[in-house]
């Protein structure tokens, strides 16, 4: 059994039956500890609890309890899935406003008398978390024989027996608890009324990313620690300060690093929680998603025209451009305009644009400068006059502006909300926001993009780089956006996944096949409806040559990328502050960096 091959590795028996179950036996003991503990994971049958849990919307409780439970591993992997408030061998008064109760039972690892019976007083407190009347799910990292100590914990809960209480076992447990794995494990012994020996129900795999070992999806692991030499490289030579690499295949999290600093200074290390500023891989984060659910609902919409959608410019010239060649940026539009310059170009430009903040609906841009609310109609009046250019590939910000009007007059109501209510809450990327200081994120939490001398004369930090989108009030449709890469790859991962994510259908595959390919390749023109695809020849593009033909993503100018590959289930996060303190530092780009990480990923493929 599962139990037997553990209890051998860990006494260093490694007979010919375990070598033939693992053959990376040799590996690491880490390596080999995970897939002894994964496998081994046991959940025990009686309670109906839902397993694994489905909706990650609301906010959930973790309650440690044992002899000084070290729960670093466990407290980061439970937030990962969902919003968590943490606590330590006590039960919070507010339990009626969380919607499940996760309480972890932790036998003390550096004990060699590890105890693993309850005392009295966790004893009272689960018989409390019981009287609360919500789900309760129990995560026990200890020997199975404790179990016999608990109190009767009711019908509305469910056991998940881990066994060891280390590092693996509390990467692993939420990972069952969320659906990412499924459970395979049976009891090695008999717990009387909480379980028979050799029983175990297997639970459902929901399509959630998981955390794993890259050898788990064939991928060399040491091939892929490369990636660390090119990142140290590109700060070596301040390219950027710091940044988030993710990568995943198959759905399975194999290699998930921050690096370096939020600045120069070196006064913040960046961790896996941080947010960056997106810039335009806003455009697929956030805005795509609402048009291809609209063209769900109106097959026809991709070749209506901007007037159609957009009565007052059916006169202006932007009147007859078709969507989806705004989309595949060949309609003509100007690459931007920088409307902010139009606010500072003289004394009195600047006296009558900018105001005090207690002017009725100002537009906050820094929290000394604030801007008249009629900028917003003065730069759709700019736009509307704008001439075009030729209709050949030429990217463009501006289409993104058009969109955001359409899709916030469809939905009636504003992009941010219908797009974190439609899809962020209920994918769990509960670190992907605009505006994040107004939704309780902390400055030192988010990382700075500039320290701007040319129009806001400030550090620009938790507020949107791109001065379009600060203009807009931190929302637009091309910019704005602010994630962690834990956050953003569930979104991506939905893309690979046809849709799917957390056992919500959130697209149709044939709408994300539609949007991700090349959709005017006869006009040399690479885009998809959207998105980024590689170069169609030889020459620079936004992804490596290695990358498939079907391989799809977006960069940003903040120093950012993501790129999905159906052909090898790959995904690939890149996050930087490259225009930190200075958005004219292109080293990022001089030296390849972001590509580069991606040829490793494909060279690491078995």
């Amino acid at each position: 059994s599962s139990w037997q091959h553990w209890y051998w590795a860990k006494n260093g028996a490694l007979g010919s039956e375990l070598a033939a179950a693992y053959p990376d036996a040799t590996k690491s003991n880490d390596e080999l500890t995970f897939r002894l503990v994964r496998d081994a994971a046991t959940l025990l049958e009686k309670g109906s609890a839902p397993f694994p849990i489905e909706s990650v919307q609301g906010t959930f409780a973790h309650i440690a309890i044992g002899t000084n439970p070290e729960v670093n591993v466990i407290n980061e992997y439970l937030d990962r899935y969902a919003k968590f408030d943490h606590f330590t061998n006590v039960a919070p008064k507010s339990l009626l406003s969380h919607e499940s109760i996760v309480l972890s039972f932790h036998q003390d690892p550096k004990n060699p008398w590890r105890r693993y019976k309850l005392t009295s007083g966790e004893k009272a407190l689960i018989s409390g978390l019981k009287a609360a009347g919500k789900p309760l799910y129990v995560l026990h990292f200890a020997n199975p024989y404790g179990l016999l100590t608990f109190p009767e914990i009711g019908e509305n809960a469910k056991v998940l027996v881990m066994y060891e209480n280390n590092a693996q076992a509390q990467k692993l447990a939420p990972q069952f608890l969320f659906g990412a794995r499924s459970t395979k494990g049976k009891l090695p012994v008999e717990l009387n009324g909480w379980g028979a020996q050799g029983s175990g129900q297997a639970s459902q795999c929901i399509k959630r990313l998981g955390y794993g070992l890259p050898s788990e999806v064939g991928v060399n692991g040491d091939r892929l620690q490369k990636v660390d030499s090119i990142m140290d490289f590109a700060m070596s030579k301040e390219a950027t300060p710091g940044g988030q690499i993710l990568v995943a295949r198959s759905g399975t999290v194999i290699y998930d690093k921050s690096f370096g600093y939020h600045s120069y200074s070196k006064k913040k290390a960046v961790d896996w929680m941080n947010l960056y500023d997106l810039a335009s891989v806003t455009k697929i984060t956030a805005t795509l998603p609402g048009v291809m659910n609209w063209y769900e609902k109106q097959p026809l919409l991709l070749k209506s025209t901007v007037g159609q959608q957009l009565p007052e410019l059916a006169t202006s010239d932007k009147g007859t451009l078709v969507l989806e060649d705004v989309l595949a940026h060949q309609s003509g539009l100007p690459a931007w305009i920088p409307y902010y310059l139009r606010t500072i170009e003289t004394d009195s430009a600047k006296a009558y644009w900018y105001v005090s903040p207690d002017i009725p609906g100002a537009i906050k841009v820094t929290n000394e400068l604030y801007l008249r609310p009629e900028i917003c109609d003065t730069m759709y009046a700019m736009l509307r006059q704008i001439g075009l250019k030729g209709n050949e590939y030429r990217y463009s910000d501006l289409g993104y502006y058009l969109f955001q009007r359409m899709l916030e007059k469809r939905n009636n109501e504003s992009l941010d909300t219908w797009v974190n209510s439609t899809f962020y809450l209920p994918l769990g990327a509960n670190r992907m926001t605009f505006k994040p200081l107004e939704k309780g994120f902390g400055l030192e939490e988010i990382v700075p993009t500039e320290e701007d001398g040319y129009w806001r004369n400030t550090i620009v930090h938790g507020s949107v780089h791109d001065m379009g989108a600060a203009m807009m009030g931190g929302v637009a449709g091309h910019a704005g956006l602010f994630s962690n890469s834990n956050s953003l790859a569930k979104m991506m991962q939905m893309y690979l996944w046809d849709g799917e994510y957390g056992g919500v259908k959130f697209l149709e595959k044939s709408t994300i096949d539609k949007f991700t390919a090349c959709a005017f390749c006869e006009h040399n023109n690479r885009r998809g409806l959207g998105f980024d695809r590689p170069q169609l020849e030889e020459g620079s593009g936004p992804s490596c040559t290695c990358a498939s033909s079907v391989s799809f993503g977006h960069t940003g100018f903040t120093g950012t990328m993501v790129w999905m590959d159906p052909e090898e289930e790959l995904l690939y996060i890149f996050l930087s502050n490259r225009t930190y303190p200075d958005m004219e530092n292109w080293k990022l780009n001089k030296h390849d960096i972001r590509t580069n990480i991606q040829s490793v990923l494909y060279e690491s493929l078995n």
